[in-house]
């Protein structure tokens, strides 16, 4: 008598990803707060430099004066030691976290088949799907993150070069996007 493996019911990918984030919501979301943060406190030296010479200039003198400009550069790069110090910690927890769940219920779902179809394929295949297979789809997510993040970034540059000047921003961003649409 043979034995029947109910197979489970196969979903998206994202639907998967998704059910590993609410695993560990809170650490998700550090991570992408951290991620977003590192790349939006690099737009602060900058628009703290416009400030710091338009003072000088004498054109628009800035509300604050040179030392309050010294100090918010001192703590943005304060702030940016900060979140390169949560990020990886958010990283580190997520992965280990959710990659001992994988795990887990991988190898579950493993020991519940029959003895002569516990592994389809080599045991070294299966130290694979253990060991990379999960730290890949984990890292996955992370790239999400950065995606998200850039996104803000650029949002974030967009309306600095709108406020600047609104002409000149349009005139190089819509080739780009042209040029994007077209490939």
């Amino acid at each position: 008598m043979q034995a029947t493996i109910a197979q489970p019911k196969m979903r998206p990918a994202w639907w998967y990803f998704w059910r590993l984030i609410r695993f560990a919501p809170a650490v998700y979301l550090a991570n992408l707060t951290a991620i977003a943060a590192v790349l939006l406190l690099d737009v602060v030296p900058g628009l703290i430099a416009r400030e710091f010479f338009n003072t000088l200039s004498g054109q628009e003198p800035s509300q604050l004066g040179i030392g309050t400009l010294a100090a918010l550069l001192a703590m943005n790069g304060l702030a940016q030691v900060v979140v390169l110090l949560v990020l990886p910690a958010t990283n580190t927890t997520f992965v280990y976290t959710t990659g001992a769940l994988l795990r887990k219920n991988l190898l579950a779902r493993v020991l519940e088949r029959p003895g002569a179809r516990a592994l389809p394929a080599s045991s070294g295949e299966a130290v694979s799907r253990f060991r990379e297979d999960i730290d890949d789809t984990l890292w996955s997510i992370f790239h999400f993150n950065d995606l998200i993040a850039m996104f803000g970034f650029a949002a974030a540059g967009l309306s600095i070069m709108f406020s600047i000047n609104a002409f000149i921003t349009l005139t190089v961003f819509l080739p780009l996007v042209l040029v994007l649409v077209v490939t």
